[in-house]
């Protein structure tokens, strides 16, 4: 007797079939998003006996956004208020800052290990066309104006893209680069006899009021983990950058493998049609970050 098994878990049975040698693909698993909640809404209230519209500051906490490894369609929920985990990698990537110009060209890079390395800038809409390739210094500086004033703005915003250990799961937090963000203070604290893979890192948000109100991160130590299980999961991700790598240098794609742009766009999935803060306001503080 045949056994049924169209009840197997779709996303199992594609990551068994690249591995068994039956699809001509590669397997590239989704990594779940988290990032700050930043995302206001709109109330109606009385005042003097009239309805007025009021903005309302976002909720404390972290967004994630899944994907649906048989429907391939994205869903984003708020996840969790308070979050600390152990951080396994970190990388970076750039992505132009929203345009409301419908015909704007809107760019991205992939993830990147390094400023110094060569970075390439493509078209969101088409990974093929190339904007520009070099390090994160000649990439700035193609993108970085003049305000009239003496004053540089980027025509993009900066990412850290923060590996995570979270409870049993690996998650990707993205997250902005501003001035208030002290990831670089935090990571630059530990000595060549420690390491932030062997304890866990406290992500707490602090709001930060005034001419806008927002959600920004405070990274803090915590308490000290197995950093030989750690290590696995390093071995884990490391595997993953790897197919990734490999897949996003081949022109084509094959039968049997997530499309390409399924997981290069996934981070797009997580922030367009969101209402957040006044992004021009938010941009200035991006803006001021030295580098």
């Amino acid at each position: 007797m045949t056994q049924e098994v169209s009840k197997y878990d779709p996303d199992q049975v594609k990551k068994a079939r690249a591995r068994s040698g039956e699809s001509t693909g590669t397997y590239i698993p989704f990594v779940p998003i988290l990032e700050i909640n930043n995302k206001t809404t709109k109330k109606t209230v009385v005042i003097d006996g009239e309805d007025t519209e009021v903005e309302v500051p976002a909720a404390k906490g972290w967004n994630i956004t899944t994907r649906n490894p048989e429907t391939k369609e994205y869903k984003k929920e708020l996840f969790i208020d308070d979050l600390d985990a152990v951080v396994l990698k970190d990388r970076f990537m750039i992505e132009s800052k929203y345009k409301k110009d419908p015909t704007a060209i809107h760019y991205r890079t992939d993830e990147f290990d390094s400023f110094d390395e060569k970075i390439t800038v493509y078209n969101k809409k088409n990974r093929k066309e190339i904007i520009i390739e070099g390090s994160y210094a000649e990439v700035r500086d193609n993108f970085t104006s003049d305000d009239g004033k003496g004053k540089k703005i980027k025509d993009y915003d900066l990412y850290v893209i923060l590996y995570i250990h979270h409870q049993d799961e690996v998650y990707r937090a993205k997250i902005k680069m501003t001035t208030d963000n002290n990831w670089f203070e935090y990571k630059n604290a530990f000595n060549d006899s420690e390491t932030y893979v062997g304890i866990k890192t406290k992500l707490d948000l602090i709001q930060k009021t005034g001419e806008i109100t927002y959600w920004h991160i405070n990274f803090e130590r915590g308490d000290v983990v197995d950093l030989e299980k750690e290590l696995a999961m390093q071995d884990e991700i490391q595997k993953f950058f790897e197919i990734k790598e490999k897949v996003t240098k081949k022109p084509d794609v094959d039968e049997g493998r997530q499309d390409i742009n399924d997981w290069t766009d996934d981070d797009d999935a997580a922030i367009e049609g969101e209402v957040e803060v006044d992004k021009d306001k938010l941009d200035k503080l991006v803006d001021e970050i030295p580098f």
